[in-house]
């Protein structure tokens, strides 16, 4: 890039490299070594539609002697591109006029340049000789994370994101964004966009030329990417990143070439080591956990390899390192080792640099860079009695964005209210401030009184400095500690209540939270509106959830409480019906006619005895009990449904198919069959017998004793006559009235 930059020449830097060997500079002033003094970046051939890179703020300018640094930064006002892809960008590290090395975004240049310059490497993501309009793009972008580390997507000035090219005036946003994303672990930026109604190219009548020049040309600048450089080396940078997506609209797919491009700082070590012909010195560092956890061993392990050093390497660490003035003054050695573990803080730690130097008469260097993100944990007593002051609580941070005159500033919040409000609790709030040499990145706060009981979620929370180069806003972390206070007079109550006391295992229940805040507490401070976390006390997993209570609509607190409420819960021998056909029925006969009587029999086991018994015939009509009768009235197949359910509410249910065959007794509709065979028909026909082997008996006694009296065997009977009885004869004594008797008398 060579248009709309600033251009530092290489004499502007002497006095950084004063300490280098005259001749030796004097000859990479004089381009004896052009391998290693300019930053040679092919252009990319002439093709349509050629997506790729160009070398921007950071990056030493095209065609002139390295260093070079392109200076001209952020905020932008246009697009910065000259139109030119570059496969390869020389990092300076001295993109300012203090004449120190700059590798990071967040380090905070002297001299000239305006504020928000940073440090750090820009690398702009282009597309060049278009021949169609575009209107959108789902880009990703990869690189090395042991060299570097994206931190900020920057679209100032810029028709997408920067809304220059949309209309109005000045212009109205007119850019749908669907991914604007960083991946620092994998190494992978990914920016989707597209613009509304516009459209941008060569002879675009789609678009604000007032306020974008630009937009109707065949280059466009879709967006720039800021670096960290954490590393020494060369890192590349491919579109798309591995498995990514790369994608230009039209609003159709827009068929296209990508150039790959890379960062590297083999140029930058070069000339500090005075190596014209090239050190090829690779150093990066890593660290775990990833993020830091305060206050946890922290583990930093380097790693190197250099072409052309000497003997052994050593590997010196500097923690709490400010916007240093290397290689002019080296950094403190706080630790040595190729690996090292701390546990901090202390020490403080935020902004860590490493210098990795072989055994040579004068050593040969590489530095590697990289700011810790910024992480915090609170922890401290966690339960107190209400109305007594006590506690005692502890903040512990490290990483984050610190300068010379700037640190860290923070929060505790214990309860609801202010500096002027303390009726929930005798310190609602206590502020950090640390800068300079005043960090320790700790803080203790202690005492405090709590008016009310309740579970309180308290906080703190740190911030870093806001540096223009990241953003406007600084970074900022929060870590919670739980104080449950106990005591008479809570915040509020919670009441639970469920739709069964007493429920079975594997039956379903309705839990209720009401919630009633104490008369005295301050409405200002209450809230309608609660997150609800139920805890079932079997191990399953919590359920939370946001309700609405009765209580009046102020503002949200932070202070919980819990309600409990005792369930028994009880288990069944065995489920209901445990195994198939456990539970079932028959029907007698198996084969009936219309109009006959069917008998159905249930059968049951498991569950909790008795049972009870509901059955749907299938043709409208149900019934209960073990045993059910029913008499279909039309021939056809029926779906006999059987309910069985135990005492403790269980049910199952059974089901079966029925064929009822047509009745083919005739005679107006009676079945002859059908009537001998029922329970009344089969009694009538036992009567019969009975009277039939009744009638014949008397028959043969009445024959036998006709037969004795004519042969004289038996004397005939007398009425109204006195006679003494003589064997084998009867006699009536007296002519009477007499109810007729039958005897039956078998010889």
């Amino acid at each position: 890039m060579i248009s709309k930059q600033n251009v530092r020449t290489l004499l502007a830097v002497s006095i950084l490299l004063s300490s280098l060997p005259a001749a030796s500079f004097a000859g990479q002033l004089l381009g004896i070594s052009t391998h290693s003094l300019f930053g040679i970046r092919p252009v990319a051939a002439v093709s349509n539609n050629v997506l790729g890179f160009d070398c921007a703020y950071g990056a030493s300018a095209d065609g002139v002697p390295f260093p070079s640094s392109i200076i001209s930064t952020s905020p932008y006002t246009s697009q910065d591109t000259d139109g030119t892809l570059e496969t390869r960008c020389q990092a300076t590290e001295l993109a300012d006029v203090d004449g120190f090395a700059h590798p990071l975004v967040s380090d905070n240049p002297g001299g000239t340049q305006p504020p928000g310059s940073g440090g750090g490497i820009t690398v702009d993501v282009v597309i060049i000789n278009l021949n169609q309009l575009i209107n959108g793009f789902d880009i990703t972008v990869g690189y090395d994370t042991r060299v570097l580390n994206a931190v900020a997507v920057d679209q100032s000035g810029l028709p997408f994101g920067g809304n220059t090219a949309c209309p109005g005036s000045p212009p109205s946003p007119c850019t749908l964004q669907t991914a604007n994303s960083i991946d620092q672990i994998n190494g992978v930026v990914r920016v989707a966009q597209a613009l509304l109604g516009q459209k941008l190219g060569p002879g675009s009548a789609f678009c604000n030329t007032t306020g974008d020049p630009d937009c109707n040309g065949p280059t466009q600048e879709l967006f720039r990417i800021r670096f960290d450089i954490v590393g020494a080396g060369s890192s590349g940078l491919t579109i798309p990143a591995p498995g990514g997506t790369d994608i230009i609209t039209t609003p159709g797919s827009l068929a296209h070439t990508d150039l790959q491009g890379a960062i590297s700082t083999d140029a930058l070590f070069n000339l500090v080591d005075v190596k014209p012909m090239g050190i090829g010195f690779n150093a990066s560092f890593t660290f775990s956990p990833n993020p830091e956890v305060p206050g946890s061993p922290l583990d930093f392990t380097a790693t190197e390899s250099c072409a052309n050093c000497t003997g052994t390497f050593t590997f010196n660490w500097n923690f709490t390192s400010l916007d240093n003035a290397y290689p002019a003054i080296p950094y403190d050695v706080q630790m040595t080792g190729s690996t090292v573990t701390l546990t901090a803080p202390p020490p403080v730690i935020n902004r860590v640099a490493l210098t990795v130097s072989d055994s040579a008469t004068v050593p040969n260097t590489a530095l590697a860079v990289r700011r810790l993100p910024l992480a915090v944990i609170a922890s401290g007593t966690s339960s107190l009695t209400q109305g007594t002051a006590g506690g005692s609580w502890n903040g512990k941070w490290l990483g984050g964005v610190v300068t010379a005159t700037s640190g860290y500033s923070g929060l505790w919040r214990f309860c609801p209210g202010s500096f002027s409000n303390k009726v929930v609790c005798s310190s609602p709030t206590a502020t950090v401030s640390q800068a300079g040499s005043k960090i320790t990145q700790t803080n203790t706060t202690t005492g405090i009184t709590f008016n009310y009981a309740g579970l309180y979620n308290d906080s703190f929370q740190i911030s870093d400095t806001a540096e223009a180069q990241l953003g406007v806003l600084p970074g900022t972390v929060v870590s919670n500690v739980a104080v449950n206070v106990t005591g008479a007079i809570p915040a509020y109550t919670i009441t639970v209540t469920s739709s069964n006391t007493s429920p079975i295992a594997g039956t379903s229940i309705t839990l209720t939270a009401t919630i009633a805040y104490t008369s005295t507490y301050p409405s200002a401070f209450r809230t309608s509106f609660f997150n609800y976390v139920f805890d079932y006390g079997d191990g399953t997993p919590t359920l939370s959830g946001q309700g609405q209570s009765s209580a009046a609509v102020g503002t949200v607190t932070k202070v919980g409480e819990n309600g409990y409420l005792t369930l028994t819960v009880t288990s069944p021998v065995t489920p209901l019906c445990p195994t198939s056909g456990s539970c079932s029925f028959s029907s007698t006969p198996s084969t009936a006619t219309s109009g006959q009587s069917v008998s159905f029999t249930a059968t049951a086991s498991g569950g909790t005895p008795p049972y009870s018994y509901g059955w749907d015939f299938g043709d409208t009509s149900t019934g209960t009990g073990v045993i059910a009768t029913h008499t279909y009235q039309s021939a056809g197949t029926y779906t006999v449904t059987l309910t069985v359910a135990d005492s403790k509410g269980l049910t199952q249910t059974v089901t079966k198919s029925v064929t009822i065959g047509p009745n083919t007794g005739g005679g107006g509709g009676f079945n002859f069959v059908s009537a001998l065979t029922s329970p009344l028909g089969l009694a009538g026909i036992a009567a019969a017998v009975i009277l039939i082997l009744a009638a014949a008996m008397l028959y043969s006694r009445a024959r036998r004793r006709k037969q004795a009296q004519e042969a004289g065997l038996l004397p005939s009977p007398v009425w109204g006559s006195t006679e003494e009885a003589g064997s084998g004869s009867w006699v009536v004594a007296e002519s009477r009235l007499m109810r007729p008797v039958l005897w039956i008398s078998l010889y």
